[in-house]
């Protein structure tokens, strides 16, 4: 779905804006449209794990009414009808914030996969179809005919591994704030604000390439490094206050 919009969007931008359409794909567009797409898949692992219940009116309560409308208590809700005997209903995951952050990241590891290996074959494709161009099948290839690729895994795989990851693990911090919350105000902004704070990080990174080799330096040390280690602080920290809460009742 990201190739496809991406592809879709460069288009118009390319043939509505000229050169400056580059830009705004690659820091609006691009960022918008890859965000909402590893938002989609987290969505997909988190909407089966709960059944639906009906309200005491008698009607099905879908997730998303009762996430933004039903206000979230510590014991069974009172707007929800008791389980019938013998039956237990699912819970909703994650139940911790550390979870929705660990579920986020891992979400994105593999839209990260996939693209880390589209970028390396570009850029093989590319250095060997000029390496044959310019020195034949007679000689042994070297290091130097594929620099290309060399920059891209240095950039890629060595400085920024954990770039998507650490992205969409401020979406999966977001939704686990709504769904862990018991303050109806955050249950509605928790999700959005992550999504937005995801798009607005992957928009700086992806500014941080026209920046040359020193801006974007400046930007991997004073933005994404800390960013990444806040994240997995924060996370360590959420996980470890919540082993230390006695376990409640039922």
């Amino acid at each position: 779905m990201a190739i496809l919009a991406n592809g879709w969007a460069s288009d118009f931008l390319v043939a509505h804006q000229g050169a400056r359409g580059e830009t705004l794909g690659a820091e609006f567009a691009t960022p918008l449209i890859e965000e909402v797409a590893k938002g989609s898949a987290l969505l997909v692992l988190l909407l089966p794990l709960r059944r639906r219940h009906r309200c005491e009116e008698g009607r099905p309560c879908g997730r998303w009414r009762r996430l933004l409308w039903h206000r979230p208590g510590t014991g069974r809700p009172a707007h929800f009808r008791p389980a019938p005997a013998g039956r237990q209903r699912a819970r909703s995951s994650p139940r911790t914030l550390a979870a929705g952050t660990v579920l986020g990241g891992v979400t994105a590891c593999g839209f990260a996969f996939t693209e880390n290996a589209l970028y390396l074959g570009r850029a093989f494709t590319a250095d060997r179809q000029a390496r044959l161009d310019a020195i034949g099948l007679g000689e042994a290839p070297s290091l130097r005919d594929f620099d290309g690729t060399v920059h891209t895994f240095v950039l890629r795989a060595l400085l920024s591994p954990f770039a998507h990851p650490l992205f969409t693990a401020l979406t999966g911090l977001g939704l686990a704030l709504t769904l862990t919350t018991a303050r109806r105000w955050l249950a509605r902004l928790g999700a959005p604000l992550g999504l937005l704070l995801a798009m607005g990080l992957h928009g700086v990174w992806n500014a941080a390439a026209g920046l040359g080799t020193d801006g974007f330096l400046l930007v991997y040390g004073l933005v994404m490094v800390p960013c990444f280690a806040a994240l997995v602080c924060f996370a360590v920290w959420a996980q470890t206050r919540r082993a230390r809460q006695p376990s409640r009742p039922g």
